[in-house]
């Protein structure tokens, strides 16, 4: 669904994906993998998922439609996690939250990217032309 790299690609070769993983049961998880591009470019090495969203889900309906409230699951939040893998450090302690969660309470994230000030900006598409451009704040509910 997505790929990042970091400013020193051309020397590590270091990239991460977003993807929609298969699960046990017809299920689906978004899930975030990294790897190292071959010296040859041909393939990708050293393949690691460092995150999968709980709870999978068994849907045919496109990923991040779903809103949710519960922040003791990934769905319909905005999450923060460390580059190697698990939550990143200085993420906000949420009652009850996933360690991972940075906001919830989303509707349909389609977009993310990082401001030349450091914050995050988002878009939500919305129910009859209520997208919404976003900047999300650490811990804040935005159902």
């Amino acid at each position: 669904m997505d790929v990042v790299i970091k400013d020193d690609f051309a020397e590590t070769r270091r990239l991460w994906w977003s993807f929609s993983r298969p699960m046990e049961g017809g299920k689906n998880a978004t899930a975030v993998a990294t790897s190292v591009l071959s010296d040859d470019k041909s393939r990708l090495t050293s393949v690691d998922v460092i995150f999968t969203q709980q709870p999978a889900w068994r849907s045919s309906s496109h990923f991040g439609s779903r809103l949710a409230q519960d922040v003791g699951t990934h769905l319909g939040k905005v999450l923060r996690i460390d580059p190697v893998g698990g939550p990143a450090v200085g993420n906000i302690e949420i009652a009850g939250g996933l360690p991972e969660v940075w906001s919830y309470g989303h509707r349909n994230i389609q977009s993310a990217g990082i401001g030349p000030d450091g914050a995050l900006w988002t878009v939500e598409h919305g129910l009859r032309g209520g997208d919404e451009l976003n900047r999300p704040k650490p811990g804040a509910n935005y159902g």
